[in-house]
């Protein structure tokens, strides 16, 4: 049940009262109100079909016990009545026992109707109307809840006496229920819907997406590329090859299963083909830089085919940057091509002052005069205008950004309004007829900067119809959600402000020209036949797979272990993991056993025992089937395991109260092996004297051998047992394992004690199971290769016994075997080093994703006593446009110094780095001491150009957004005086060997202490001063990263 003042589910209550002693007395007058319709029920921001107020009298209230349905009312065309429990739903008669009220819609009885109210129950004291308990709540009426209020209404200790001074609610046996209804029109089905059993294709003719754990950002940006229809119609006429690794072919398959299915589609097959493994589906991305990396990874695909140039003519229009000169006639430009557009939100009031911002004139005068070639430093006009804008227009709101005071990220929540329509043609540097642009679709993020949700509100037709499409779930909603809802700014809140986290964050305009022509209907004769033909028949092999799923919801799993698979079993524990099989849930234990007889004909003296799940997790049989026309699903869920013990003496199958099942083992520590001896019935009485007995028996062993007998009460838990006493007081029950071994002679367990290892013992052989572990060898140069050797070592081992065993797997030395162990922090390998102490537990490396456990190598030519005096490490080379060439490998005297380190440069610059930023450049007189096992250490070429007069060095670092997604290799780089950023750029361009379309994605800055300032194309760096914080920053997506821990975005086939 809910708290007092919480509203519960409904009560369900269907029995309608035949007669009730008190009339309603509808509330003529506002005066004679308690509570004013407006204050109960404050008006909502949904359509109001009527708002009422009815008043009762409910009399005999002490005396009254059983429940009562108060007469009928009708607000806004539909009948309502009110339950009343004076002592509570569930016939509570505690002292904390509290009367109950429910507000019943009973036109929703038996019929498909919906209401949606909002209402109000107040009880007033009938003397005295400052006496008022009151409580409100909103629900959506419909027939499977017909009714909903508060099952702890009001205690009946405050009705009848009052608490902590006030005064009681009821006078003369009397108190007046005052029932405020306000019902309200649902245009769109979704007011109040717990959407439980909502159908997002009956319901909108649309499907969702499934979220695989944060690719919401993914699913808001397919599902409007998606009603992009030109969009989709080039992505299915892209030429493709059936392979896993397609991208162009998975979306195809997703746009094909979005415009077919009729429920949420999965995207497991498109992140699939981009190579993301799960940890990538759970890192939330950027949606910009999503949408960047897709439309790049299909721009190639697409190369030298048909539709080669169909992506970039949607989405791609030109932007021209200019510097004019005032005085002189003068002017530097350069025409661009752009994706989409980022607008300042910031100071911004709506989009049309973002855009007036974009392309803002700046004048260059006084100390930032502009450097003219020929004419010298001169006043200019610096600014960007709009050559062309594309069909489809991606508009991205510059909703995060750089927080200098708080040294962080922050999200900007401020207001910011945009239209349906926009006429963008004064922002263009030519008079056009028509640039009207109409919104198509709203992306929005809900969160701050460290997380949140994304979701897309889009216009699929030129109908102003709006549908919200939330991952798996499309509602339909009205323009003002999908526009007015998504401006962000604050909640009208009296006392004070607080901010919207939901905002819009990237905004899809169409061209008023060709918008018919983009939004053209697309139907399965759009999709090439070879391609329709490819998904109909994987559509028929999932409804197949579906009727499997739904057969196998209706059947469970039945172990049945018989003797045989026991004597099989020779580790831990009992149940053997042979493979089950299926039956429905109603069959009976007749079914079952007829069904196994067949198979493995025994006879029927035999009993069935149900395993089950103890508390330390192990599954032991617990109890005897007797009743054999009990189902499967009378005993078990999901899956039931059965031991049949056979061979029953004849008229021993009845069991009585007192008897036990117990299993035995017997361990042999010559071979360091379990074997099963079998299962005996005991009596709680029997002694342990009598349970040897049989025991030995059974195994044929002298009576006079000494025994030790254990009981396994979980693979970490063995106890030994005393030799006497009886079952019942050793606490022995049903399903217990009991282990005999010959007791060992004096020297033997004087070994035992020495090392544990030999198993000579139950514990120790045990313990040994336990830190079991098969560990896989991997050569640390030869990371590639599948040749890799897997070996059983306990965790337990010694460094010693390690590099013995291993040795012996490898046929080499053991001491010349240098282990290594991977560090996820650092993300780079340290050498293990020989402790006394150490064991393979603190040697292996675990991949998580996979739960394998690794041993890195290396093999030596020196002892590991001679490598101690020597310092190993490698250098990585580039080659002149600084990328990975070679990597050389060194092992010198720790007194060496870095000149006399063997490098293939003439003036080579060596310097180490860590998370992608140089931490130190090395000089010839260094000593090779000083590199960290932590860095990754680099060495190229010095260029020339660095011995040039004038020439300044700055360390340039590559990031992605912010300085936290730093990747690539940073490097020193030469800036020359009056020179503009766009000449440096260009020229680092040409050093790394970057595309011309590539170097235009790529934004300069400068980074300062994490901070990031941009930098203008006309901007003059020489004279700024660099001190060691600072850095040059390219900002851009890094796509050639290969290492498995690097997660930023990229698309990696």
């Amino acid at each position: 049940m809910s708290q007092e003042n919480t509203p519960i589910f409904s009560f369900q209550e269907r029995i309608r009262t035949e007669n009730s002693s008190t009339p309603p007395t509808p509330v003529a007058e506002e005066s004679r109100v308690v509570i004013s319709n407006e204050e109960a029920l404050p008006s909502l921001n949904h359509p109001l079909i009527e708002k009422r107020v009815m008043k009762f009298t409910l009399e005999n209230v002490i005396s009254k016990t059983e429940r009562e349905n108060l007469p009928k009312f009708s607000v806004g065309g539909s009948e309502f009545s009110v339950l009343y429990f004076p002592r509570g739903n569930a016939n509570e008669n505690r002292e904390d026992a509290s009367a109950s009220l429910f507000l019943v819609c009973e036109s929703v009885k038996d019929s498909d109707a919906v209401v949606c109210a909002h209402f109000m129950l107040s009880l007033v004291n009938v003397v005295d109307e400052r006496v008022i308990v009151s409580k409100s709540a909103t629900h959506r009426f419909h027939r499977d809840e017909v009714d909903w209020g508060f099952s702890k209404y009001c205690s009946l200790k405050k009705m009848f006496e009052g608490e902590e001074g006030e005064k009681k609610l009821v006078e003369d046996d009397k108190v007046d229920l005052y029932v405020h209804v306000a019902v309200y029109r649902d245009d769109y089905k979704t007011l109040w819907n717990d959407f439980a059993t909502w159908d997002s294709k009956k319901m909108t003719g649309y499907v969702g997406l499934m979220n695989q754990g944060a690719t919401c950002y993914m699913n808001s940006l397919l599902q409007s590329l998606y009603f992009t229809n030109a969009f989709r119609r080039a992505v299915y006429s892209i030429p493709t090859e059936v392979e896993e690794k397609s991208v162009p072919l998975s979306l195809q398959r997703v746009f094909y299963n979005l415009q077919n299915s009729d429920r949420a589609v999965g995207t497991k097959d498109l992140t699939r083909s981009f190579g993301w493994d799960t940890m990538d589906s759970f890192m939330q991305h950027d949606v910009q830089e999503f949408n960047r990396v897709l439309q790049d990874c299909l721009e190639e695909k697409i190369k030298k085919t048909p539709v080669e140039g169909l992506i970039e003519k949607l989405f791609v229009g030109k932007m021209k940057s200019f510097i004019k000169c005032v005085n002189v006639n003068y002017e530097s430009s350069r025409e661009e091509k752009f994706y989409d557009i980022q607008l300042n939100v910031k100071g911004m009031k709506n989009l049309e002052e973002s855009f007036k911002d974009y392309i803002k004139v700046e004048m260059l005068n006084g100390e930032n005069k502009y450097m003219a070639e020929g004419h010298g430093l001169q006043d200019a006009k610096k600014g960007v205008v709009f050559m062309e804008f594309p069909p489809v227009l991606h508009l991205q709101l510059k909703r995060f950004e750089y927080d200098f005071e708080r040294d962080a990220m922050v999200k900007i929540n401020d207001r910011h309004e945009f239209p349906l329509e926009i006429d963008l043609k004064e922002f263009k540097n030519e008079e056009t007829e028509n640039e009207l642009y109409h919104l198509h679709g709203v992306l929005v993020h809900s969160g701050d900067v460290n997380g949140g949700h994304y979701m897309a509100y889009i216009r699929p037709t030129i109908e102003n119809e709006w549908f919200k499409f939330d991952d798996d779930r499309v509602i339909k909603v009205s323009t003002e959600e999908a526009l007015d809802e998504n401006f962000g700014g604050e909640f009208n809140n009296k006392n004070r402000k607080i901010k919207k986290i939901t905002n819009a964050y990237m905004l899809v305009y169409i061209k008023d020209s060709q918008r018919m022509e983009i939004l053209k209907p697309i139907t399965n004769k759009d999709i090439p036949l070879k391609l329709l033909e490819l998904f109909e028949n994987e559509k028929k092999l999932e409804l197949e797979k579906r009727k499997e799923k739904e057969e196998i919801l209706n059947s469970l799993n039945v172990y049945f272990i018989t003797k045989k698979d026991l004597n099989e079993k020779i580790s831990s524990d009992l149940f053997s993991t042979k493979p089950p099989i299926r039956f429905n849930k109603n069959f009976n234990f007749f079914q079952i056993i007829d069904h196994f007889q067949n198979i493995y004909n025994f006879n029927s003296n035999f009993r069935l025992w149900l395993f089950c799940k103890r508390q330390n997790n192990t599954f032991r049989p617990d109890s005897c089937i007797t009743d054999f026309n009990q189902t499967l699903s009378q005993v078990g869920k999901n899956e039931i395991l059965l031991y049949l013990e056979e061979d029953i003496k004849e008229g021993e199958r009845e069991l009585s109260i007192d008897d036990v099942l117990l299993f035995v083992k017997f361990y042999d520590p010559v071979e360091k092996k379990l074997n099963f001896v079998g299962s005996f019935v005991f009596k709680l009485s029997d002694k342990m004297e009598n349970v040897i007995l049989q025991v030995k028996h059974r195994i044929g062993l002298d009576e006079t051998i000494p025994v030790r007998v254990y009981e396994e009460i979980k693979p970490t838990f063995i106890e030994q047992k005393a030799l006497r006493g009886t079952i019942q007081s050793h606490e022995l029950t049903t399903g217990d394992i009991l282990i005999f071994q010959k007791e060992l002679s004096f020297d033997l367990h004087k070994q035992s004690e020495l090392d544990p290892l030999k198993q000579l013992t139950v514990p120790h052989h045990f313990d040994y199971l336990v830190n079991k572990v098969f560990v896989i060898l991997k050569q640390k140069d030869l990371l590639d290769n599948q040749n890799d050797i897997s070996i059983e070592l306990s965790r337990k081992f010694s460094f010693d016994l390690v590099s013995e065993k291993v040795g012996a797997a490898l046929s080499h030395d053991p001491t010349r075997i240098l282990f290594h162990q991977f560090d996820p922090f650092y993300k780079n390998f340290k050498v293990i080093s020989r402790r006394k102490n150490l064991c393979l537990n603190e040697m292996i490396s675990v991949d998580n994703s996979s739960g394998l456990n690794y041993l890195f190598y290396e093999k030596l030519n020196i002892s590991l006593m001679e490598l101690e005096s020597k310092i190993s490490f490698q250098i990585i080379l580039l080659d002149e446009n600084l990328k990975e060439s070679s990597i050389q490998k060194f092992l010198v005297s720790k007194n060496s110094l870095i000149k006399d380190l063997n490098l293939d440069f003439k003036n080579p610059r060596i310097y180490d780095t860590f998370n992608c930023r140089i931490l130190r450049e090395f000089k010839p007189n260094d000593p090779v001491s000083l590199f960290s096992t932590h860095s990754t250490i680099y060495a190229h070429e010095i260029p020339l150009d660095e011995s040039l007069p004038n020439a300044k060095l700055v360390s340039v670092e590559h990031f992605n957004k912010d300085t936290s997604k730093m990747h690539g290799i940073p490097f020193k780089f030469p800036i020359f005086p009056n020179e503009l950023c766009s000449q440096i750029k260009e020229r680092i361009g040409k050093r790394l060997n970057i595309s011309e379309k590539d170097l235009t994605r790529i934004k300069l800055a400068r980074i300062t202490f994490g901070s990031i300032q941009y930098l203008n194309p006309d901007e003059v760096l020489y004279n700024v001063e660099f001190g060691v914080n600072d850095h040059l920053g390219l900002d851009h997506v890094d796509r050639n990263a290969t290492k498995s821990y690097d997660r930023s975005l990229k698309i990696h086939n």
